[in-house]
């Protein structure tokens, strides 16, 4: 399985696979060496053994709470990812698979593109409230003091058009480095 990194196609996908794998084995490892303790002791639970158990239970439910968050979600498929992407002129910067969180909320983007100071985003589920992943998003940048705009779609065509068609002011090299990574750390 190859490793695909945050913000790539099939993200999500490989993702779910990497933790649910992970928990499964660290709670695996964890009950054989609770096993392996009783066995060893005459099935008596007071021993070093049981300790080592419970320790490496807790790794395990951190990965497990990882594959939570992220299990609701689907990554986009192949032939719509082609079909969007085969239509940006601008795709210098664009991310697909994108989950993020806020203090309040778990959220997804189909798509996120940064076009000079404009940040992008395209969701394709009718539930999702873009206009708290909008404020969310400008008042982070806010904080990090970086000039840029934010617009979540729901209708693929007007994102492309606005992606090939907008009128950008190009950031200063630091600031899109900033925002590459400030994008980067938000998700999951």
């Amino acid at each position: 399985m190859n490793k695909i990194k945050k913000g790539e196609h099939g993200y999500i996908r490989y993702r779910k696979k990497v933790q649910f794998i992970k928990s499964l084995t660290m709670f695996l490892v964890a009950a054989a060496i609770f096993i392996l303790g009783l066995a060893l002791n005459k099935w008596e639970k007071t021993n070093i053994f049981t300790i080592l158990a419970v320790l490496c239970v807790l790794p395990a439910a951190k990965q497990l709470v990882g594959f939570i968050i992220i299990a609701p979600y689907t990554s986009v498929p192949d032939e719509i990812y082609q079909r969007i992407e085969g239509q940006l002129s601008r795709k210098e910067c664009l991310y697909t698979d994108v989950v993020f969180t806020s203090p309040d909320k778990v959220m997804n983007l189909d798509f996120l593109t940064v076009v000079g100071n404009q940040v992008y985003g395209l969701i394709r589920k009718e539930k999702v409230k873009k206009d708290y992943m909008e404020k969310y998003l400008i008042e982070s940048f806010k904080k990090q003091g970086l000039p840029v705009k934010v617009t979540i779609l729901k209708d693929e065509n007007k994102f492309i058009q606005r992606v090939n068609q907008g009128n950008v002011i190009a950031l200063k090299e630091e600031e899109e480095k900033a925002l590459t990574n400030l994008l980067l750390s938000f998700m999951v």
